[in-house]
């Protein structure tokens, strides 16, 4: 029997987003095809009726998974008070947000490895960084790209490295301090 281009529709979304959450708690080359499909409920041998190729996978998997990263900074600096940059930085610098790598910024769990990643994959990261730089830029009271650009730059900075520490204490410290930091960027002039 034919599937249903709904129940087409429906399988490639829950490929692609076991894929995400794969990326981001694996990494790029512990995310295999076999294993991938496993998690999808799916064999191996189905993955063509889908897609094109791994690197297809990886790069659709990685723009849904900025996707819901920049979705989630967006409403949470959406704040009606006008404080939104404080509620995106104090969701992203959270330790909930920390912790939770496969839910959480493809960015920060990737990080390095986007370096030597296909060139799909780049190009996603690119508009990702491209979106939170505008996401920021628009909850900065007076919206300036290069504090913005900075911003996201100590956002992902700080819970890559806070993820990276085996210190609870030093983890928790990177977080304070990025979000202190923020706060005074966040000033007209960058805190001058």
């Amino acid at each position: 029997m034919r599937r249903s281009k709904q129940d087409t529709a429906e399988t490639r979304r829950r490929i692609v987003e076991s894929a995400g959450t794969a990326l981001r708690t694996r990494g790029l080359a512990a995310a295999s095809l076999s294993d991938l499909m496993a998690e999808a409920g799916l064999t191996h041998g189905g993955f063509y009726r889908h897609f094109d190729s791994r690197g297809g996978l990886l790069a659709e998997a990685c723009a849904g998974a900025m996707a819901t990263a920049t979705g989630r900074m967006a409403a949470a600096a959406a704040r009606p008070d006008g404080d939104g940059l404080a509620a995106l930085a104090g969701y992203y610098l959270s330790p909930g947000h920390r912790d939770e790598i496969g839910a959480g910024c493809p960015l920060a769990a990737l990080g390095s490895e986007l370096v030597r990643a296909p060139v799909e994959l780049r190009d996603t990261a690119t508009d990702g960084v491209r979106a939170l730089i505008a996401i920021v830029s628009a909850a900065l009271k007076e919206p300036v790209q290069p504090q913005a650009a900075a911003i996201v730059s100590m956002l992902v900075g700080a819970v890559t490295l806070a993820r990276a520490v085996n210190d609870p204490e030093l983890s928790a410290r990177l977080l304070d301090a990025a979000k202190a930091a923020v706060s005074r960027l966040a000033q007209p002039e960058g805190g001058r």
